[in-house]
């Protein structure tokens, strides 16, 4: 087990989530904004969304990951 000696070592370890099938952009606005303010490691989001939160982290260092065959992941 990792012991992370402060919140900013945890936060580049975190992929924050959202693979949700009624998400609205206010939701997915949120979500990237988040990853950026606490500097998380990437953005998960449906297929759906890549493009446009690649587009929102363009000027970081942030990761943008998504879904194919899982639940909802549109295959």
């Amino acid at each position: 087990m990792t012991n992370f000696k402060s919140a900013e070592k945890l936060a580049k370890v975190i992929e924050s989530t959202n693979l949700k099938n009624d998400s609205k952009k206010e939701d997915i606005d949120k979500l990237v904004s988040d990853a950026i303010k606490y500097g998380f490691y990437s953005v998960v989001v449906s297929p759906y969304y890549v493009g446009y939160v690649k587009k929102q982290l363009k000027n970081t260092n942030i990761k943008v990951g998504t879904v194919v065959g899982f639940p909802l992941g549109y295959n």
